[in-house]
């Protein structure tokens, strides 16, 4: 199974993917085109508004990326392009403005 960083291979995410170890998770933003939809029975979009994303990218310690004001306006770009597609396959889309123990219950209701 797939569990580092980075972009995996078709075949090992669809290895991964094959064997049922029960609940996963699988982000397909680090995996663009590459998740198969139909081998998901739940699909979960958590979203944000541009000014709260910004906001989290500028504050957060774990990662520099989001610092340089491009890779703010990067990530907000993608905000409008990407994020639609997404929005158009999942099952649920949980707005992520509420606390994260809210987030964990609202997907676990829903995929449970």
């Amino acid at each position: 199974m797939y569990q580092g960083q980075g972009t995996p291979d078709r075949p090992t995410l669809r290895a991964s993917v094959s064997v049922d170890h029960g609940l996963k998770t699988v982000s397909v933003s680090d995996v663009p085109g590459a998740c198969p939809t139909p081998r998901f029975d739940h699909i979960v979009l958590l979203s944000a508004p541009p000014e709260i994303l910004a906001e989290r990218l500028a504050t957060r310690t774990a990662n520099p990326y989001g610092k340089d004001p491009a890779e703010v306006a990067e990530t907000l770009q993608y905000q409008q392009t990407v994020e639609p597609l997404l929005r158009a396959s999942a099952t649920l889309e949980v707005v992520t403005t509420v606390p994260v123990a809210r987030v964990a219950n609202i997907v676990l209701d829903h995929v449970l």
